[in-house]
């Protein structure tokens, strides 16, 4: 792992979008935060597509200062059929020889624009021409911010509520209001705002990207600010600088207060439980779990705990409402304390693997506990045909080694 790697990978993402959001400008601001243009040229070159170069420059908005990428096409004929199927799309990227995460991540982010299109046109997703993001612009893009993605591997993504933009744009469809109705579709069930500009802010890539990866949305975490970086946009603007800005938080470890929201459950059907986990992850839950309880009359039952940040209260307590079968619920504060944690990366056997290394925050160099990350490890189990517990026992003896 490469100095600036090691100082960044694992903390919290923020997408501070005042401007929008666009692939190329979350492209820009990757290389800006100090991701080594060689790391992203290299993971392309796995694709299996040519015709295009890319040019990165720095461009100041209002005296600010970002990088600003283009995927310029040096092949007319590219040029000529910019349209793709996502079957075709899916073909290309799951062909390449790139690594089984940055596939995934990658085809996520194409599904949610092909769903959308499929959607808005009555179609099958599979069947769906991706026009101008089946080209190869925004296939670089999109790939590209998988591996963005893969470089910094964020503990947890935050973003700003997305700026549309308003007014009209020109699109293979002909005129289409801004935001598009691709954005649009996309971006349901995530908090937008209209931006106060007459141009089109986020475009579709832009929304399947923020639609992928954020997990929450609101102002700025607290943390300290580790980098920032700046993607210069196309257009000037005249009320603000036209740039994506990205802010890595190291999120803070120190004692802090939390709240436990709990009901308990003794008329519901456990099989719900699971979908419950992921709807309270989804709106902000820190952790979740059951415990099994006796109730009056000796009825076996659960309590449902919801461990969440004070502003989560009302947002948890509604979906538990809702899918649930509580009438009532009942919260208390917690005092929580949590150690430094960093993501290392290690060799061995089976690829490159990660481990989540923590550490007491008074005594930093002390190693309490490293534990392999689960996903990381499934894969290259999946990859390699063998056990997942055999891929845990590598990457503890390769980090030992270390």
């Amino acid at each position: 792992m490469d100095k600036r790697r090691a100082e960044l990978a694992g903390n919290n993402l923020f997408l501070d979008c005042f401007s929008g959001i666009a692939g190329d400008m979350f492209l820009g601001a990757f290389l800006d935060l100090g991701m080594p243009r060689e790391v992203l040229d290299a993971g392309l070159a796995l694709l299996p597509v040519q015709g295009y170069r890319l040019s990165i420059e720095k461009r100041l908005h209002l005296g600010i200062a970002g990088h600003d990428l283009r995927v310029e096409l040096d092949d007319s004929k590219e040029r000529d059929h910019p349209h793709r199927r996502f079957a075709e799309v899916r073909r290309i990227i799951s062909e390449s020889a790139l690594s089984g995460g940055v596939k995934e991540r990658a085809l996520d982010i194409f599904q949610r624009v092909a769903v959308a299109e499929g959607k808005l046109h009555q179609m099958d997703p599979e069947e769906v021409m991706l026009h101008e993001v089946g080209a190869i612009d925004s296939i670089v893009d999109i790939v590209g911010a998988a591996l963005c993605l893969d470089y910094l591997q964020p503990k947890k993504v935050f973003s700003r509520p997305i700026p549309l933009g308003s007014g009209f744009t020109r699109c293979a469809h002909g005129r289409m209001p801004v935001p598009s109705p691709a954005s649009l579709e996309i971006l349901k069930g995530i908090p937008v705002e209209d931006g106060g500009a007459t141009i089109e802010l986020c475009t579709p890539t832009g929304a399947a990207i923020a639609a992928s990866i954020v997990s929450e949305y609101g102002g700025l975490p607290p943390g300290e600010v580790l980098a920032i970086g700046y993607g210069a946009g196309d257009k000037e603007l005249t009320d603000r600088p036209n740039h994506l800005r990205l802010v890595v938080l190291r999120e803070e470890t120190s004692q802090s207060s939390v709240l436990v929201v709990e009901t308990n459950l003794d008329d519901m059907n456990p099989e719900w439980y699971t979908h419950l986990s992921d709807q309270l992850f989804e709106v902000g839950a820190r952790d979740v779990w059951f415990t099994p309880i006796v109730m009056k009359k000796g009825r076996p039952a659960h309590t449902l705990s919801v461990l969440c940040d004070q502003g989560k209260r009302l947002g948890i307590e509604q979906l538990i409402f809702a899918e649930t079968t509580a009438i009532g619920s009942r919260a208390y504060a917690v005092e929580r304390r949590i150690m430094d944690r960093r993501s290392v990366e290690v060799e061995s056997e089976y690829g490159t693997l990660v481990l989540k290394v923590a550490s007491d925050k008074e005594n930093s160099d002390v190693v309490l506990n490293a534990a392999p990350e689960y996903e990381v490890c499934r894969r290259a189990a999946q990859e390699h045909g063998v056990p997942l517990k055999d891929v845990y026992a590598a990457a503890l003896a390769a980090w030992r080694k270390a």
